[in-house]
């Protein structure tokens, strides 16, 4: 009975581990894909040709709902920030 509490406990922290890892990656990639709009918008150029990404009006739309999934993963409101 102990070994299955042990075993659950250690699998809760895992959870918590992977899904606190999984929304640093996921600001990280908000992170980069702002900086990367802001760089195309001072310069006006694409940094990112439409063939290996989105259409710039995609990308934005893209990364508000990104921000929105990190604020559900962190239980923070990013906006706020």
């Amino acid at each position: 009975m102990k070994d299955e509490k042990d075993k659950f406990k250690e699998l809760e922290r895992q959870k918590q581990q992977l899904e606190s890892a999984l929304a640093q990656a996921h600001l990280k990639n908000l992170c980069l894909e702002s900086l990367i709009e802001c760089v195309e918008e001072h310069y006006q150029v694409d940094v990112i040709p439409k063939a290996f990404g989105m259409a710039r009006r995609r990308r934005k739309s893209h990364l508000q709902s990104q921000r929105k999934e990190v604020e559900i993963l962190q239980g923070t409101n990013l906006s706020d920030v």
